[in-house]
């Protein structure tokens, strides 16, 4: 048998029996266990035509890990059905091995986890296991100083920019760095044609970017509020809504909210984005459509008990969900 990895150990820490005696676990946890099983013995697996496996199943098993310590501290009540079947999805496709599938055929969806709601549980109390973001070294201060200023807004700049904050993917202000200049080179261009120095600003190529960035840290809120923000901008440029719908630029939207359902800041920028498609979309039923089928009244209504004192956050809501209902 394997040796178990570092990844592996919260699972059987969390398993350990307390001063109070061992706790039964419940239909969530079991679940939670069997699939890092299932996700362990197939790291265990891997040949050497098959190590392109390591990586992202070291990151969802440490995800899956915070999951489980979150629902033993009781901070997560229940699992949703949708997080469970997107988590069943990707352990089923190398059920039969690493070599059953090539890797460009593997689907790593990282956006899961915006399926559960933001950890909120202990706050301000001693045993708090809050997000901090990652120090930024001084080669990364750097980077973010360059990002803040980009103005290279052809194709060839914005893959530049992309390779940037690919190469400081674990700086969480160099990717918020990133999207705050993506909304502000679009709003310089909003209502303007697309002349072939801005052609970088593409939305199709915008949309992966910011996916890119957002997904490297499904935890920190600024973060998130920022890539809606970008949404936002690129729903609102020129011939961007459509592009951005069918990228799941709303179901983006209503991940974050779900997520970070507390969250005033986050909900307020998340809604004020699905405010702007509806307005921008609805003499188009298919643009309507697609942001109605994402959610968009729903998580509106979710979260409106939360904020009953905002009245900002209450006012986009009440002047949006008329637009959604039709």
């Amino acid at each position: 048998m394997a040796p178990k990895s570092a990844a592996a150990k919260p699972r059987a820490a969390a398993g350990a029996t307390t001063s109070a005696g061992p706790s039964k676990a419940g239909p969530d946890e079991k679940w939670l266990n069997g699939q890092l099983k299932q996700l362990e013995a197939q790291r265990a697996a891997s040949s050497s035509d098959g190590n392109w496996v390591l990586e992202p199943h070291q990151w969802h098993e440490a995800r899956l890990n915070e999951v489980l310590a979150r629902l033993l501290k009781g901070s997560l009540v229940s699992l949703p059905a949708e997080f469970r079947e997107g988590v069943e999805f990707y352990v089923s496709q190398l059920a039969d091995g690493p070599s059953a599938l090539a890797p460009d055929a593997f689907y790593d969806d990282r956006e899961l986890y915006a399926l559960l709601p933001q950890d909120t549980a202990g706050v301000g109390g001693e045993n708090e296991v809050a997000y901090q973001r990652p120090a930024d070294d001084e080669e990364a201060l750097k980077a973010i100083e360059k990002i803040r200023a980009w103005s290279e807004t052809s194709p060839h700049g914005i893959s530049n920019l992309a390779k940037l904050l690919k190469a400081h993917q674990g700086s969480a202000l160099a990717q918020e760095a990133g999207l705050v200049r993506i909304s502000g080179l679009l709003g310089e261009q909003r209502g303007k044609a697309l002349e072939v120095a801005t052609q970088g600003l593409a939305p199709r190529a915008l949309m992966a970017l910011i996916e890119a960035s957002v997904l490297r840290f499904p935890r920190d809120p600024l973060l998130q509020r920022v890539g809606c923000n970008a949404i936002r901008a690129v729903a609102l440029s020129e011939g961007g809504l459509g592009i951005c719908l069918e990228a799941g630029g709303a179901k983006k939207v209503v991940a974050v909210m779900r997520a970070f359902t507390t969250n005033a800041e986050v909900c307020r920028t998340a809604a004020a984005t699905l405010a702007a498609m509806a307005n921008k979309g609805k003499d188009s039923s298919v643009e309507m459509s697609r942001i109605r089928e994402a959610g968009a009244e729903a998580i509106l209504m979710d979260v409106l008990p939360y904020h009953s004192n905002d009245l900002q956050l209450d006012k986009i809501a009440r002047t949006t969900i008329p637009f959604l209902r039709g």
